[in-house]
């Protein structure tokens, strides 16, 4: 067995973590094909709650009226339409993976037991997106929360910390000794959060990313595609 020291030396950049997951829960039965899940997702709009006066007396309310349990089968179109609206491309340009229709579907079917809402007055509040990770040659299980979202009018009332609270239980009831999370370098309030529930060690990784639309192979494709539009459209 690795002793801590040794665990901790371990890379954990998000490429590290995908190569060395192993799903091992029970499955859920397929119940969509990726057409079917994009016509029922794609048009869903997710209606934010209305805005609360951050006072103390408002927050505490807040906090009574917050129900957080396990995601069920019915929750995916709102989980999806508030996904939608928070993990925006203009806010999170460099994130690399992307929020779509097959992340909260795909971690649903595969991890259900570590993916939680937290609902108000019978309406989503937030969400809390999960999976637990086997590494290679360790005896370490890691519980990886992938996905944290809560309702913009809604922050401050304590959802965020039901949820991690939430899902950190469920991870340790399967038998994870360590539990991961990442943000963006400028995401602040998320950087706020996470370190107040003491995820304390920070590993630093750098993502390059390169520009392919002034590379030759990308505007010969390009101008095939617009040459087949043209006649397409000529033949019409």
């Amino acid at each position: 067995m690795h002793s801590k020291n040794q665990e901790n030396t371990r890379d954990w950049s998000p490429s590290s973590i995908y190569r060395h997951k192993r799903r091992r829960r029970k499955l859920r039965p397929a119940f969509f094909t990726g057409a079917s899940l994009k016509g029922i997702l794609s048009g869903i709009r997710y209606t934010p709650h209305p805005e609360i006066n951050p006072g103390k007396d408002t927050m505490s309310t807040t906090r009574k009226d917050i129900e957080v349990r396990e995601m069920e089968l019915e929750d995916l179109p709102p989980v999806y339409a508030l996904g939608e609206s928070v993990f925006t491309a203009d806010k999170w340009p460099s994130l690399y993976r992307t929020w779509d229709e097959y992340e909260a579907v795909g971690l649903f079917h595969s991890d259900g037991e570590f993916c939680f809402v937290a609902e108000r007055e019978g309406r989503l509040a937030g969400f809390a997106l999960g999976s637990l990770i086997d590494k290679r040659n360790s005896a370490w299980s890691y519980g990886y929360l992938t996905w944290l979202a809560v309702d913009p009018a809604l922050k401050g009332g304590g959802i965020a910390t039901r949820l991690i609270a939430a899902i950190t239980e469920a991870f340790i009831r399967a038998g994870a000794r360590m539990m991961i999370v990442d943000t963006d370098a400028e995401n602040k309030a998320a950087l706020k959060l996470f370190r107040k529930h003491e995820f304390l060690r920070e590993d630093r990784h750098i993502y390059l990313s390169k520009n392919l639309t002034s590379h030759r192979d990308y505007k010969r494709l390009r101008g095939k595609k617009q040459a087949a539009r043209r006649k397409l459209k000529d033949n019409v």
